[in-house]
């Protein structure tokens, strides 16, 4: 944890914040074994530490002062994508992406949003029809995280679609397949993590594509969302508590005719309750993360409540991050409007 917070603050962190996806960051992490920690020895050959040490090293990044552009896109491949393969996959598919997932060297995206669903997966439009042995895929997928970038696309598709989430299948496609385009969207923020539309025009893959089983891709997409909602915000609140740490020392410097700011209540209430709201958001996604790796009944429950309320909680951290820092949040002296926009 503290050899990850010092990568942070030596190689991650920066002013102003990355308008582009950092390749060479990226490659950073991956030599530290930043996108092979939860995977198994036999990717990496190293030492495979369950969801709750994982959830603290990515902490520790964004406490550091790491892009969280950067860390999203990190999640979005280790947790979203890596995490379900090296359960779901074959073992040919193991073999042929495994290493290559692990060193970073492949990045990996997550398709399942569609514009018609937003955040619901029903219905599910891009359909999958099979034809002798492949299937040929036709819809388009939306706001696909790291998808510009992407060697491997991890897509979801249904296959039977009167059967609903029982008739989806889950399939590896590699970026240059015939009939799959990718476009790149401009987003808000994080702009470190570049999403695209996705575009599937009879798209041919084999059989051999599918990871898990026919119609078995609910499976995986669970799996997905189980580790990525988990995992995917632990960089946020290092973030957070590393912008409120800034905070606090801005409010100390800054001195009218009574003294430090640090000492107007009208403030420090503000802080103490941003303070809160991180500690309880840290405490609620390591025990999300400690459920999964103890594979409690009640994991999705505390993993769906973790992402909530940390996410709420980060996006008001940011918005009173602004309000104090005032002229400066206006300016952007120190990132706060940037970490809005990203929150």
């Amino acid at each position: 944890i503290e050899l990850a917070e010092r990568l942070a603050v030596e190689e991650l962190s920066g002013s102003p914040v990355s308008d582009v996806f950092d390749k060479q960051k990226w490659l950073n992490c991956a030599k530290q074994k930043l996108l092979s920690l939860p995977l198994p020895k036999c990717y990496w050959k190293g030492e495979e530490l369950g969801l709750c040490e994982t959830v603290g090293i990515y902490h520790a990044l964004g406490r550091g002062g790491s892009d969280r552009g950067l860390m999203f896109a990190m999640g979005a491949h280790l947790f979203g994508c890596a995490m379900p393969i090296s359960i779901h996959a074959s073992d040919q598919q193991q073999e042929q992406w495994g290493e290559k997932i692990s060193n970073g060297s492949s990045i990996c995206a997550l398709a399942i949003t569609e514009a018609s669903g937003g955040s619901s997966p029903v219905p599910m439009l891009t359909v999958a029809e099979k034809k002798d042995n492949s299937f040929i895929i036709n819809g388009e997928k939306i706001l696909i995280t790291n998808a510009p970038i992407a060697d491997l696309l991890l897509l979801i598709a249904a296959t039977s679609p009167s059967r609903g989430a029982m008739g989806w299948t889950a399939f590896l496609i590699e970026k240059d397949t015939p009939g799959l385009s990718i476009d790149k969207l401009e987003t808000f923020g994080l702009k470190g993590a570049p999403m695209g539309r996705v575009t599937f025009e009879n798209c041919t893959v084999p059989e051999s594509a599918i990871v898990g089983k026919l119609n078995g891709g609910f499976s995986v997409f669970n799996t997905a969302m189980l580790w990525e909602r988990t995992g995917i915000l632990a960089g946020f609140i290092g973030a957070a508590e590393y912008d409120l740490n800034r905070c606090i020392q801005f409010l100390n410097d800054r001195r009218n005719t009574s003294g430090s700011l640090a000492m107007n209540q009208s403030l420090s209430h503000r802080v103490a309750d941003m303070k809160v709201r991180m500690e309880s958001a840290r405490l609620m996604l390591f025990h999300a993360a400690w459920s999964i790796d103890e594979n409690k009944r009640d994991a999705k429950l505390w993993s769906s409540m973790a992402k909530y309320h940390a996410s709420e909680a980060i996006v008001q951290n940011a918005f009173d991050t602004l309000r104090i820092a005032a002229g400066s949040g206006w300016l952007d002296e120190m990132g706060q409007a940037s970490a809005l926009r990203d929150s």
